[in-house]
């Protein structure tokens, strides 16, 4: 079997695997040149077809990371384009306005102050028409919508059918990767994730059995990858990008330095039993 794997979210990527090996992977801004580079990865999965020789007739199965990702994201592209100052101004601009003021704002007014990032050259992405789709439309009704023109786009691309075209959970996606390329994966294991969040969730708790996995619980208010990415923020770095700066200073630090934030990370969030609860103790983390 070959599978085309697509990842177009921020590092957006391609991938060719045939009967479970790894034939060629290659990220977007290796081709593009620009840095964490999100949405359709055009050229990467082109460039991987061209590495293993194999045409798109060939395929059997494309395989999409995320089934309800932020397609406005993709167009915009913060990951790839923001400043620290856009970074503050979405801060400051979008999210104290819905967190703590409480106004009815949507995405669409979120793609709306940072569009102009993109330039002309965004009504030449292939996600373009969602703009189009979803006028008119409940923010709920986004995901299906994006979905299907993701299967329309690669249709065109490579002509293959929807009916092989399969989306997977964004937190699945991780897990499966965590498990099965462990050397470390035993009969029965723990899997865990914790991000900024991803389809559903900010973090998961599932076991795995004979290769099976079974999630026991999720919840989408574990604030510790949104911390890590303001935290970055607040150091004057980039979110998304810079996080393992950070990590890489942790060890420098001291219970004299690390005293009293500790003592604030740990108001968030709370580990009771098998889940981890969200203590409400800040309305919005960048003004806390």
């Amino acid at each position: 079997m070959i599978i085309l794997g697509i990842g177009d979210s921020h590092e957006a990527h391609a991938c060719i695997v045939q009967d479970g090996q790894l034939l060629a992977a290659i990220a977007e801004e290796r081709l593009t040149r620009l840095k964490s580079d999100t949405g359709y990865p055009k050229r990467s999965i082109e460039r991987v077809l061209k590495i293993t020789g194999i045409s798109p007739q060939e395929i059997d199965v494309v395989a999409f990371a995320g089934t309800s990702g932020n397609a406005l994201k993709r167009l915009y592209k913060p990951q790839a384009l923001f400043s620290v100052c856009d970074w503050i101004k979405q801060c400051e601009k979008f999210w104290k306005p819905v967190l703590i003021e409480k106004k009815p704002l949507t995405p669409v007014d979120d793609f709306n102050m940072f569009k102009y990032l993109r330039g002309e050259e965004l009504a030449d992405d292939p996600y373009y028409p969602f703009i189009e789709r979803i006028n008119g439309k409940s923010p709920k009704e986004y995901p299906a919508i994006f979905s299907n023109l993701r299967k329309e786009v690669i249709k065109q691309h490579l002509n293959i059918s929807p009916g092989n075209i399969y989306l997977y959970r964004h937190e699945d996606c991780h897990k499966a990767y965590g498990y099965y390329s462990s050397p470390f994966n035993t009969e029965k294991s723990l899997v865990f994730t914790i991000e900024g969040g991803g389809d559903d969730s900010s973090a998961s708790v599932s076991t795995v059995e004979k290769e099976n996995i079974t999630e026991h619980w999720k919840s989408n208010s574990v604030q510790l990858g949104r911390l890590y990415r303001f935290v970055t923020l607040l150091l004057g770095m980039l979110p998304c990008q810079h996080e393992y700066k950070v990590m890489g200073l942790a060890p420098y630090g001291t219970e004299y330095h690390g005293k009293r934030s500790l003592e604030v990370f740990r108001k968030i969030n709370t580990v009771a039993g098998n889940e981890i609860h969200d203590n409400k103790a800040f309305p919005d983390l960048y003004y806390s």
